[in-house]
This record gives structure tokens, C-alpha cells and sequence, in this order.
């Protein structure tokens, strides 16, 4: 679960390095947000925000079915 609460991490990751130095602090959500608002790039920055979903998605499924095969 903590895999997917570190795509949250955007504002203190920005607001600390912006991303830098040479992108070593760069995640998935921060690369995104660059090519939308700083390369003007919405059909690269919208691609990456819907692998971003799908990423997520395949973990929430993953993790929800091994929380309820625990339960049962």
C-alpha cells in the first residue's frame, strides 16, 4: 500500500528539489506535470498520466485481492 501513497509525495518532492538535481529525485507524477506545464507537451503529459492510472490501478487490484484471500 505504501507503493501507491508514494505517487502523493508530488508536493513535497516539488517543493524541496523540483525534481532535480539531474532528475535523481523525479518521479512518474513530477515528469508529468514538467511536460504539461514547462514543454507544453499535453498529448506526452497525458499519456503519462494514463500509465500513471493504469500503474495504480494494477497494484490496487493486486493488493485488494491478496487482503481478501487473507479474509476468507
Amino acid at each position: 500500500m505504501s507503493s501507491v501513497w508514494t505517487f502523493n509525495s508530488f508536493d513535497i518532492i516539488w517543493v524541496q528539489t523540483g525534481g532535480g538535481p539531474l532528475s535523481a529525485t523525479t518521479t512518474l507524477v513530477i515528469k508529468t506535470y514538467k511536460t504539461a506545464f514547462r514543454q507544453w507537451d499535453f498529448g506526452v503529459s497525458s499519456t503519462l498520466a494514463v500509465i500513471t492510472f493504469i500503474i495504480l490501478t494494477i497494484v490496487s487490484i493486486v493488493y485488494s485481492r491478496f487482503v481478501l484471500k487473507e479474509d476468507l
